[in-house]
C-alpha cells in the first residue's frame, strides 16, 4: 500500500474532486466546507459498546497506533502481536500456493480487523480497519463481518455512521488527497489512509454522499534482513 513521496504530494482525489485548479486540495476542502447543507446519510457516534474480544483501536494525532491499550512503533513479530490482543479468528495465506519452500503473506483476521505478516521477516506490516464487509478488501481476504469496536483518530471517534464532515472538520490530524482518491496522514514512517465511496442507490447510481470504507495503518518495519523469532 505504499507509493512514492511524489504522487502523496498530489492533492487530488478522483473519489471528491469537483472542478477547480489542477493539483490542488481546493475540491476537498470545497466539499468539506460546502454552503449547501444536505442532511447526511450518515451521523455521529460518541459512544460505542464494545463486544467480547473486540479490538479497541485509537490512534494519536501523531499517528502511533494503539490495540488494546499497546502502541505499535515498528512491525511487531507476530508471537509479540498475539500477546497483545490474543490469537485471530483465523490466518489466511491466500488462495494461490507459495512455490516450494516459500511461503506467502500471512492475514492474522480478528472480525474486521486484519494485520498484514510479511512472508520473509514474519512480523506484521500494517493493519486494515474494513467497515464494509462486501468492499474489494473484504471479499479477496474472505472477511464476512465489518469492523464492530471501537476506534478514534486523535479523540474523534470514526465508525460507518461518523458524519465525515464533522470529523475531518474537527480531527487536527491533517489529511491529504491522493491520485487514487484515498485520504493520507504520514509522520515518521508513520501512516493512516482512509478509504471513502460515493453512496450506491439501488438503481446502481452513486449519490455525492460518501461513506467509509476501510482504515489502513502501517508502521516502519525493520530490521528487514532477517526473520522475526517467536
Amino acid at each position: 500500500m505504499r507509493l512514492s513521496g511524489a504522487l502523496f504530494r498530489l492533492k487530488i482525489s478522483s473519489l471528491l474532486a469537483r472542478p477547480g485548479r489542477a493539483g490542488s486540495t481546493a475540491p476537498f476542502r470545497a466539499w468539506l466546507n460546502g454552503k449547501t447543507r444536505r442532511e447526511s446519510l450518515m451521523r455521529a457516534v460518541s459512544t460505542h459498546e464494545v463486544s467480547e474480544g473486540t479490538v479497541h483501536i485509537s490512534v494519536s494525532h501523531t499517528l502511533r497506533p494503539t490495540f488494546d491499550g499497546n502502541v505499535i512503533e515498528e512491525a511487531p513479530s507476530v508471537s509479540a502481536l498475539h500477546e497483545m490482543i490474543g490469537r485471530p479468528s483465523r490466518i489466511q495465506e491466500g488462495k494461490t500456493p507459495a512455490p516450494v519452500g516459500h511461503r506467502n503473506n500471512q492475514a492474522h483476521i480478528y472480525g474486521g480487523v486484519c494485520f498484514l505478516e510479511h512472508h520473509y521477516t514474519r512480523r506484521i506490516g500494517d493493519c486494515e480497519i474494513l467497515f464494509d464487509a462486501n468492499c474489494q478488501i473484504a471479499r479477496a481476504r474472505g472477511m464476512s463481518q465489518p469492523f464492530d469496536g471501537c476506534l478514534d483518530i486523535a479523540g474523534h471517534a470514526l465508525t460507518s455512521t461518523t458524519d465525515l464532515r464533522e470529523f475531518f472538520r474537527a480531527c487536527p490530524v491533517v489529511f491529504s488527497s491522493t491520485v487514487l482518491g484515498w485520504l493520507r496522514a504520514e509522520q515518521d514512517g508513520l501512516s493512516a489512509i482512509i478509504t471513502l465511496e460515493r453512496v450506491r442507490f439501488p438503481s446502481g447510481r452513486r449519490s455525492k454522499a460518501l461513506r467509509l470504507v476501510s482504515l489502513s495503518l502501517t508502521w516502519p518495519h525493520d530490521p528487514w534482513d532477517e526473520p522475526a523469532t517467536g
